[in-house]
């Protein structure tokens, strides 16, 4: 999850963007937002809990991304 109002957040993804090969970075960043701990303390898929959420939104993103790499 990435803040950025938060610089230390910045920094952790330009450390990965420069350390990790870029084949094994997805573009796509999920972003901070409550969603994610409501969901998980409800037990929960944050996507059905609160699908309108960025952080909902970004997750089913990243899904897709990784289908499409094993097809």
């Amino acid at each position: 999850m990435v803040d950025p109002a938060n610089p230390a957040s910045q920094r952790v993804v330009d450390y990965v963007r420069a350390h990790v090969p870029a084949s094994l970075v997805l573009p796509t960043m999920v972003p901070r937002s409550h969603a994610p701990a409501e969901a998980f303390a409800a037990g929960q898929p944050v996507v059905l809990r609160d699908p309108g959420d960025a952080a909902s939104q970004a997750y089913v993103n990243l899904a897709a991304q990784l289908a499409d790499r094993f097809q």
